[in-house]
């Protein structure tokens, strides 16, 4: 049964061009990933570059899924790493799926800036993958996203990922497309609800949505849900000056639970708030 359900996974990810985990960090995962009218951290160009050119200070962070519904051959890693220049926000970012006979790696570079009209992102990335016996391949992709604050307590923001439909090795097989709009609203410095949209060709729309709330002054609690697939998330971050840790936990309707968290540093500027 365990290979099986391996099998599927891997299945499934091929079956689409592969590349079906591409998000990271503990707070967004609490959050079901509604993520892309955030802005202010390095972990936002997995979601919507654009949300880089709110970043105060240079960021530093390591993701870690180790057994997504209690399999190690699932595993997920990431890191990212930020920083302000003076022309807007430069960021960097790898992540790494799989096991031995299945990897998925990724290369990214972001570029986040605040306009007149709003703030901006584009990120390139690199895609490798490489299957036991049957070699390797790569592609390179454009994502794009764009955010803007409508009321001092709303943020709006959008992103369309692999924008340039790339494709992997000789046989082209196409890289997922998705567009995402988020919404985001936040009252009071102590509360904070999130939902995106998503659309990939050929699917219908998916929903996520999340809540932040402040219980003390540097610890946070987080529920969300998606509803293709079904799940269910928490989570609760730490803060401690330059450092946090944010822990999520997600239960699918069918395959159970998972557990990731993420640990985040920052210098050269007030810390986390």
């Amino acid at each position: 049964m365990r290979k099986l359900i391996i099998l599927m996974f891997i299945s499934a990810s091929v079956a689409r061009g592969g590349f079906e985990r591409t998000e990271a960090g503990g707070r967004a995962q609490g959050l079901a990933g509604a993520y892309t009218a955030l802005s202010g951290d390095a972990w936002g160009m997995f979601f919507n570059p654009a949300g880089l050119a709110r970043l105060g200070s240079a960021e530093a962070g390591f993701f870690l899924s180790p057994r997504p519904f209690g399999f190690s051959e699932l595993s997920f890693s990431a890191a990212t790493a930020a920083v302000p220049v003076p022309f807007g926000v430069i960021g960097i970012a790898g992540s790494r799926y799989g096991f031995s006979l299945y990897r998925e790696e990724s290369v990214s570079l972001s570029f986040g800036v605040q306009t007149s009209l709003g703030d901006v992102g584009a990120t390139l990335v690199r895609y490798a993958v490489s299957v036991s016996n049957y070699g390797s391949a790569s592609a390179y992709g454009v994502n794009a996203g764009y955010s803007v604050e409508l009321e001092s307590a709303f943020r709006m923001g959008f992103r369309i990922r692999n924008l340039n439909a790339p494709a992997l090795g000789a046989g082209g097989e196409r890289l997922r497309e998705s567009a995402a709009m988020g919404l985001a609203f936040q009252p009071a410095g102590e509360f904070l609800v999130t939902a995106d949209l998503l659309k990939e060709p050929g699917f219908d729309p998916s929903l996520r949505a999340g809540a932040e709330i402040v219980v003390a002054s540097a610890f946070l609690v987080r529920l969300g849900v998606t509803d293709q697939p079904s799940e269910f998330h928490a989570g609760i971050g730490v803060r401690a000056g330059f450092a946090s840790f944010d822990y999520a936990f997600s239960l699918h309707e069918d395959l159970g639970p998972t557990h990731e968290c993420s640990l985040s540093i920052r210098w050269g500027g007030g810390g986390h708030e």
